[in-house]
């Protein structure tokens, strides 16, 4: 009976702690023994479920105790716990405790469904059980000790526990103590202004993120996810109810963050006597449960949809797993095949998950080749009359990776693909406004391809006028994307040399002044793509048309092209536009070379840095525009090419370049040399002694006067005799012929001496001769008009008359008109026949 304060009474919490565990402990005891009773007769029964209910309701955490541990299932169907079924059974109890029907008491099976569910709910229950603990934890000391020893027993009970506890954002208070910000804003939302830890003043409004700790919990996530998948992958080749449940979790994850996707793959890839490949620790576990067959071999269809839904999100933007995937054996066809299969075997959106992961594997020719054997186009094309914009996008994408690889291109067009792909590019979809731009590119792709074929059935492509004209006819209509798509179709199908009638039919659609136009374009991809289409247009065009078309500001337009685009390719297609325009357009050589553009074209033949694909046709393209400006009848333009060091150019390329190239060459060699004679000048005579006078200039043996080659474009100065006679022997006639023009030059007139002993001297006219046996009646003729000049000369008649006669006479025998009359003629020379002869 000791006084006491009255106004004193201090909260026993040991004690409170310790009653709170007896009543959790007593609660549990409970608990299990009335689930062991729910066998029982009915009224035990009734009183065990009515005490379950009241601590179900006076504790939510009892309710964990009371679902069920081990649930089995009886011969009736019945569901019960493995420990209150045995023990009924032990009571010696035959019949169902629900429906009193006879059982076998000796069997019992696992109810794995319902395990699953209740595992399930368990971490759910566990999930929100954490997340009301957590927000607890800056309250009073005696609700966060309860908290706490709740979070505590929680991580024990289960690994995957602990990912909930861990703070999801941490933030440090103006004290320094680190707090997850619901919890502490939830203490200053109640009032509160000290630190929960320390009590002392907080600034409420200073909450700073702790990144040194959010990146240590997100470090400790990562590999608390490796863990998990570790163990779901080694569970991959048990029973189809287990692989479920990991595949399941093994998506979470993929679907929960990207870095989690690379632990999925295989770490140590092992090939079975099937040819399958599977991870060792998962087979060597499959194995060691006395399994002896493939267990890609049963066929459960949920399984198959897991793991292919893991598949794509695996190749999503990662180009290694890509990779991996395309190099294991088989792999792309049994994606194949399942995309294959029947609607109401595979869902819709799977096989969208499936198309993308296709579109986006890297593949190589041999597997773009097997994909269309196994039959992956239909699946596809079936896709594009889908309403989901999606997955018509998706299956474009991949038809266009598929058709990279040539012939899949090529058997694109022979089974009629490209029709539903051209009606959905002629249809405007609002709801995916890129979609057509996928369609053009892809009808661009299928074309390339079968184009590098060289197969003319590339061409059926469009297989009607109308078709061609409503394709082009988007040019106008759409934006820079299928444009360019678009134009790079036509181009790819023009350039075949049996395209002349597609190249006519666009003609005869104003396609010339559209493209025109379209070379200013602001894209520069359209503009290059429209540049090279009009090359290929005017190479075989009216003449008038062209020039027409082809104005004052388009050749601006190309001139600047020519000058300062990066595309070679491009670059080559402007100098072919040029070099087709009519050479009887004066007006048009001199607009060009007012511009300064000669200049230009000689730099890309100078230029060493012109290693690209393109190089060889930028020569060809720049020598023949070059060919306009260096006629004799313009000295002007002949002057500036000279100038510009274009004739030191041209003679390696009779011995370096390709045929075009070393013709050109030598057709530009031929128009230099045309104006040599004029332009060669008399040797200046000294007067005085001769012993102070200076050394006389050396004539040039041909022209009989002082020659160079930047003034007088003599062919001697510029060393090119020799390389000129040994194009004499290539078998293309075209190059020949414009050797020998060239050749001719040195003889014309009152040079037909000088020119004939340099030739002579060169070993030059035995070549000539041995043109004469040609194929082609035109070298033939200009070989014999040569020859007739020479054998005027006695001397070279002499020596090389009999060389000529066999030739000569097989010419008068198999040939008619004017090459046989000539023949006879020079033989008359030769005096093998009378001039009175029926030769003649």
């Amino acid at each position: 009976m000791t006084p006491l304060n009255t106004g004193f009474l201090r909260p026993n919490i040991t004690l409170r702690k310790s009653i709170e565990e007896w009543k959790e402990r007593n609660s549990i005891i409970i608990i299990s023994s009335m689930k062991s009773k729910l066998s029982l007769d009915d009224e035990v029964v009734l009183r065990s479920l009515a005490q379950l209910q009241e601590l179900c309701e006076e504790n939510f955490s009892n309710r964990e105790c009371v679902v069920m541990e081990d649930p089995v299932e009886t011969s009736s169907g019945q569901t019960f716990e493995r420990s209150a079924i045995e023990r009924w059974f032990a009571d010696g109890n035959t019949t169902c405790p629900l429906t009193m029907t006879p059982l076998n008491t000796g069997f019992l099976r696992p109810n794995i469904t319902l395990r699953k569910s209740i595992e399930e709910w368990k971490e759910r229950n566990s999930i929100i059980i954490i997340s009301s603990m957590k927000s607890k934890l800056s309250l009073d000391d005696e609700v966060v000790l309860r908290s706490l020893a709740q979070l505590q027993e929680l991580c024990e009970e289960n690994f995957s526990n602990r990912e909930c506890v861990v703070m999801e954002d941490p933030v440090e208070t103006s004290s320094g103590q680190t707090f997850e910000r619901s919890a502490i804003e939830r203490w200053f939302a109640d009032g509160n202004t000290t630190c929960p830890l320390t009590m002392t003043p907080l600034n409420t409004g200073f909450l700073r993120p702790n990144i040194t700790l959010r990146k240590s919990i997100e470090e400790w996530k990562e590999r608390n996810s490796i863990i998990i998948i570790s163990s779901m992958k080694s569970k991959l080749s048990l029973d189809d109810e287990v692989v479920l449940r990991s595949l399941a979790q093994l998506q979470e994850l993929c679907e929960e963050n990207f870095s989690n996707r690379e632990c999925v793959v295989m770490e140590d890839p092992v090939e079975t006597s099937s040819g399958q490949t599977f991870e060792r620790s998962a087979i060597e576990r499959w194995f060691a449960d006395g399994n002896t067959t493939c267990p890609l071999g049963r066929n459960n269809s949920q399984i198959r949809n897991h793991t292919l839904y893991i598949l794509r999100l695996l190749v999503e933007d990662s180009d290694d797993n890509r990779e991996k995937i395309a190099e294991v054996d088989n792999a792309i066809q049994s994606i194949v095949k399942s995309l294959a299969r029947r609607t109401d075997e595979r869902p819709e959106y799977l096989k969208m998950k499936m198309v993308k992961a296709l579109a986006e594997m890297e593949l190589t020719d041999h597997s773009k080749e097997t994909l269309f054997k196994e039959g992956a186009l239909q699946p596809l094309l079936q896709m594009l009359s889908l309403s989901d914009a999606d997955g018509k996008r998706m299956a474009i994408k991949a038809i266009q990776k598929l058709s990279s690889f040539g012939p899949n291109g090529l058997q694109i067009i022979r089974d009629g693909a490209i029709s539903p792909l051209l009606d959905l590019l002629f249809q405007a979809i609002p709801a995916s406004p890129n979609l057509r731009d996928q369609v053009a590119a892809t009808i661009l792709n299928i074309t390339v391809s079968a184009a590098a074929l060289q197969t003319n059935e590339a061409l059926s492509i469009l297989k009607s006028d109308a078709e061609i004209s409503r394709l082009f006819s988007l040019v106008m209509l759409t934006g820079p994307t299928i444009q360019q798509s678009i134009l790079g179709t036509f181009y790819a199908l023009c350039q075949f040399p049996s395209a002349k009638e597609m190249r006519t039919k666009l003609r005869q659609f104003s396609a010339v002044q559209l493209l025109i136009s379209q070379c200013e374009h602001r894209d520069l991809f359209v503009r290059a793509s429209a540049v090279k289409l009009l090359s290929c247009l005017m190479e075989d065009g009216d003449d008038n048309v062209s020039a027409e078309s082809v104005t004052q500001r388009c050749l601006e337009t190309l001139l600047s092209i020519i000058k300062t685009s990066k595309d070679e390719e491009e670059v080559a297609a402007a100098l072919r536009i040029i070099s087709d325009l009519p050479i009887g357009y004066t007006h048009v050589t001199r607009w060009i070379a007012d511009a300064g553009a000669i200049t230009v074209f000689v730099s890309y033949i100078r230029d060493a840095k012109l290693v690209g694909p393109f190089r060889n046709k930028l020569i060809e393209n720049a020598l023949r525009v070059l060919c306009r400006f260096t006629m004799s009848t313009n000295r002007e333009c002949q002057k500036i090419a000279a100038q510009s060091g274009l004739i030191p150019l041209l003679v390696p390329l009779l011995g370096s370049g390709t045929p075009a190239a070393k013709r050109y060459a030598a057709t530009l060699l031929c128009q230099f040399s045309e104006s040599s004679p004029s332009l060669s000048r008399l040797a200046e005579r000294h007067g005085g002694f001769w012993c102070f006078a200076p050394p006389p200039e050396i004539q040039c043996p041909v022209h009989n006067g002082v020659c160079s080659v930047e003034t007088s474009y003599c062919l001697l100065e510029a060393d090119a005799i020799g390389p000129l006679l040994s194009l004499l022997g290539e078998s293309d006639s075209s190059i020949c012929d414009a050797a020998l023009s060239a050749l001719s030059t040195l003889i014309e007139g009152e040079r037909l001496q000088s020119g004939s002993k340099v030739l002579h001297e060169s070993n030059g006219i035995a070549p000539i001769v041995k043109v004469l046996s040609s194929r082609s009646t035109e070298l033939q003729e200009k070989a014999l008009n040569v020859l007739e000049r020479i054998f005027r000369l006695q001397e070279y008649k002499r020596i090389y008359g009999a060389l000529a006669q066999m030739p000569l006479v097989d010419i008068t025998q198999r040939s008619n008109g004017p090459v046989r009359a000539l023949a006879a003629r020079i033989l008359a020379h030769l005096d093998v026949l009378h001039d009175q002869s029926s030769y003649f």
